[in-house]
């Protein structure tokens, strides 16, 4: 209870950061449990803590009414709770990305009965989660809009600049529709990104703009 209010206070992070200095005023044996985002009770008879363990479900299947309500009823029968999730509509297909984390270590359990979901073509995955590294504290956030005609080597030609300066990208959004006035393809994305401080921006504006215009694109960087 002790250890589930401190974390619950300071946030699971800041425990992960301070947990030295939190060892000299809390139990040794409460600070057991390194890999648990959240920490939430003492066993006394093991001397271990009973913990939520976060796992990455990822799926696809045929695009159809009712394909989430099945995914999240197996989680929730596992004990699992449904935090955040991406999910999608592409090619005929429905896919995503879900952050479960459940009570314990029963993973495998969720893994098998989603599995058994293949039966209703539903392919899914479970991969254990891991505490993201933290980001530096001189990052920052920015936003890249591209916009222009489709053809190959877009993304690639943009991840490669961005990834040369060491530059992560933290989410992105595209697609294809056609030109209203013409049958021509447009290739629209959204790419959201965390910078080292120290980044020279003129050098990476630079760069986009010879691929923008290499590539006839409009490539706009907040």
């Amino acid at each position: 209870v002790l250890l589930q209010q401190v974390s619950q206070t300071i946030g699971a992070e800041a425990f992960e950061r301070h947990r030295h200095e939190l060892s000299h005023v809390l139990p040794p044996l409460l600070l057991h449990c390194p890999n648990a985002r959240y920490y939430t009770a003492y066993t006394p008879e093991c001397g271990v803590l009973q913990v939520e363990t976060y796992y990455i479900v990822s799926f696809i299947g045929d695009d159809r009414p009712g394909l989430v309500e099945q995914l999240s009823q197996v989680i929730e029968a596992n004990g699992g709770n449904w935090h955040e999730s991406r999910l999608s509509q592409l090619g005929g297909k429905f896919a995503g990305l879900v952050l479960v984390s459940l009570r314990g270590d029963s993973g495998d359990a969720l893994q098998r009965d989603l599995k058994a979901l293949s039966a209703r073509g539903i392919s899914v995955r479970v991969t254990a989660a891991t505490s993201a590294a933290a980001a530096p504290e001189t990052a920052r956030d920015i936003v890249l809009t591209v916009i222009g005609p489709d053809r190959t080597g877009i993304v690639r030609e943009i991840a490669r600049a961005l990834a040369r300066r060491e530059i992560n990208v933290v989410e992105m959004d595209s697609r294809v529709s056609s030109a209203p006035m013409s049958a021509e393809r447009i290739f629209e994305a959204r790419i959201e990104a965390r910078i080292p401080d120290n980044t020279d921006l003129d050098d990476l504006t630079d760069a986009l703009e010879e691929i923008a215009n290499q590539m006839t694109l409009e490539i706009d960087l907040e």
